[in-house]
This record gives C-alpha cells, structure tokens and sequence, in this order.
C-alpha cells in the first residue's frame, strides 16, 4: 500500500512550542488514518501537557466543513505529562473518514487552525483503480512541508532523555576590557527516567528523576590585548536536586514554585597568588506569578553557605554573601528582562547584572533559533580573579538559551 507522510508546524504566539500534526502511513483502508499529535516544548522552563480522550477537528470534504472528534487510541502512556525543555511527546489518534470522501479531504484541529493536512486518494496498485483505495497525504498548499525525521538513533535518544539547558548560554561584547564575555552550562540527568521505559530505580523512587550533575563555565576574553589571551574562566561543576510545580497547581492556576538544593564548587583554574576557589551548599525556590507559557514573573532568591576552606580568597563572602537574588518579566516567546542581583556581607558591596532578550525568529520568520542578548553588569565579582574590585561593562551579542 503507497503512502506518504504530512508535516505541519506552525508558529502559534498563544504556546511557546508549536503543536505538530502527523499523518501515519499506516492506514489499512481510506475509511480510517491515524493522526499523530506532537507536543514540543521549546520554552525555557518545564510545560505540563495534556492530551485528552478526544480531539475536536473539523473535516472538508469538497469544500464542506464538517466537525468530529479525533479519538485517542489505546495506550498505557499518561494523558498528562511533564515536559522538560527540548522535550517533545507524542500521541496517536483514530479519525473515521467519510465513505466517498471525493479526491481529497483536509484536516485540521479545532483548537489550532493553522495545523492543516491535506488528505489525497491514490490507488493501491499502479493503473487499476480500487473500491477502497489507499490514503497518501500532503500539506496543505498554503504552508511550507516538513519532511518526516529520520528514526531516532540510540545515540540522540540518550541526549534527549539526559541533556538539558542549565544556566543560559550567550555570547556578547563590548568597549570595556575585556571586551567578549561567552557562558556555557547544561545539566545531566543521573537517572534513566524516559516515561515510555523508565529505569528500575526511577520506577521504585521517582524522586531519583530529578537528580543532575551540572556545568556551567564564564569566560572573559581580552580580544584586544597580545595574543588575545582569556582574562578569567570560572568553572563551576556541581550536583543538585530540581523539582517543578511542587504545588502541582492546587493553589492557583496563575502561581506555580520550582524548587533545587544542591552543591558547587567555582575555580577560576589558577595557582599561586591568581588562585580562587569555594565551594557552596545552596537551596533556592522559584516561584512564577502568571501564564508561563504567556506572559510571567518569575523570583528566585538562591541562599547558600560556604563549605570548606576559602584560604585562596578569604573575605570573598564580603563581596557574593549568602544571599543572590534572581528575577525575570517577559513573554514566554518574546521580550524577557531578567535581573541576578548579589548582596555581599560588606557596607556598599554586591553586583547587579541585567540581561534583555528577544528572539530573533519573531524578526526572521522563524529562519533563525537565537535570542538577541543586551547585557549591562555593575559592582563586585565579575570574574572570580577580581572579585573585590568594583566594575561595569555593557555588552551585546546573542544567547542560545535564557
């Protein structure tokens, strides 16, 4: 039996992820196809995703539109599901068509016009027609194809299922020396927890889902000194406990609050009279005020304590403290000010570093997967080498992750 495979993601402003629908080559006859629905989570914080017993859709047979439920097949899947970001999910659906559809028929759901797929016959065998013939489906002419991905390696599933964004990523510049600051941070999860195969232990003590090992890694390069060296580089690995929607949305519909705890240690790499180091034990709640997937707040004060020696830097909590303050306001899919505010133990101490993003594929038809980063730092520690003198730096650039 022939059959093609349709592909349509929309941007739709109201969700940070686009939703997919997938037409499935493997329908035995045209008075039934099986409708894929594809949940992406492309946003920056965890999206709770549900997938009901049925879909409201409208059908166009010859220019008709008619109206009827997509039902969900049999699986022992959840219909309400976590999504971490960069994750996606999936679900089969049953759509009865009519007996004598015409040439072809159009699809779409009811909630999200934009996704389309247009549904042509084709004969099971070359040159003969067919009392029941074959489905084959296309999109619909007045929206770009998207060509079915490959079949999932084992080495990308392992990505997917244990890789996540930590910290945001970013590149910027500016006039003060030094003049390029870059950040890299990802986060890995210690435990299989792939909700279609969980590993044992997940399956005996959930709870293990949300234990990471984390990296993040701040460098400030002097491009306009000889030879261009690297000023400073914090490395800061750590282990830590996250949790999301811990109220699990019984307290308001508009209120949420993450939680993690974990240790670091930051070393800026150096010996001798260069050296830095500490190592922290930290909690720090998040609490979101608003539609996540819309327009939010967002506050995180990160309390920490300092384990260990800090021989190499002494009065360093003079200068971080105990206390960092973390805010942001802004759409899921638009504009975003965030501010990490650190207040030292010492008179007149601290720092302030403000980041404004936008992403540039709201200016670039979608062509384009970065965010414009417009970032302004002010007072003390900086880099860990010069954590005790007091500077400010405009920089811009881009950042892949915020």
């Amino acid at each position: 039996m022939a059959g093609l495979i349709g592909w349509l993601a929309a941007w739709t402003p109201a969700w940070s992820a686009p939703l997919l629908l997938q037409v499935s080559p493997e329908p035995q006859n045209a008075a039934e196809a099986r409708v894929g629905v594809v949940a992406l989570n492309s946003s920056s914080a965890p999206l709770s995703v549900s997938f009901p017993a049925e879909l409201p859709a409208q059908l166009v047979v010859g220019g008709v539109s008619r109206s009827l439920m997509l039902q969900r097949g049999a699986t022992s899947e959840p219909s309400d599901i976590r999504l971490e970001p960069g994750q996606f999910a999936r679900r089969d659906y049953q759509v009865a068509l009519p007996d004598h559809p015409g040439d072809s028929v159009t699809l779409a759901l009811a909630d999200f016009p934009q996704q389309v797929v247009t549904l042509h016959l084709i004969s099971t065998t070359p040159g003969e027609p067919s009392s029941r013939p074959a489905l084959a489906s296309t999109p619909s002419t007045n929206r770009p194809s998207i060509k079915p991905p490959p079949e999932e390696s084992d080495a990308m599933k392992f990505f997917r299922q244990h890789f996540f964004p930590h910290e945001p990523l970013y590149f910027i510049m500016g006039w003060e020396d030094p003049q390029v600051k870059f950040q890299i941070s990802f986060k890995y999860r210690l435990f299989n927890a792939d909700e279609d195969d969980p590993g044992w232990a997940v399956r005996q003590v959930p709870q293990l889902a949300n234990l990471y090992l984390g990296y993040t890694q701040t460098s400030l390069w002097d491009t306009a000194a000889e030879s261009a060296p690297f000023y400073d580089t914090a490395y800061k690995p750590e282990f830590f406990y996250q949790t999301t929607r811990i109220d699990q949305g019984r307290w308001a519909s508009w209120f949420g609050m993450d939680a993690q705890g974990g240790f670091q240690h930051a070393s800026n790499g150096q010996d001798g009279p260069e050296s830095r180091s500490l190592n922290v034990a930290y909690v720090m709640p998040t609490f979101y005020f608003g539609d996540v997937k819309k327009f939010h707040f967002r506050f995180a004060p990160r309390i920490y304590t300092y384990i260990g020696s800090l021989e190499d830097n002494p009065d360093i909590a003079d200068y971080y403290g105990h206390v960092q303050l973390r805010a942001m306001v802004g759409w899921a899919d638009g504009a975003q000010l965030s501010i990490i505010g650190t207040i030292g133990d010492g008179f007149n101490y601290g720092s302030t570093q403000l980041d404004l993003t936008y992403p540039l594929y709201r200016l670039a038809g979608g062509s384009i997967a970065v965010y414009l980063d417009l970032q302004y730092f002010t007072g003390y520690g900086e880099t860990l080498l010069d954590y005790n003198i007091r500077s400010s730096a405009f920089r811009a650039g881009f950042s892949l992750w915020r």
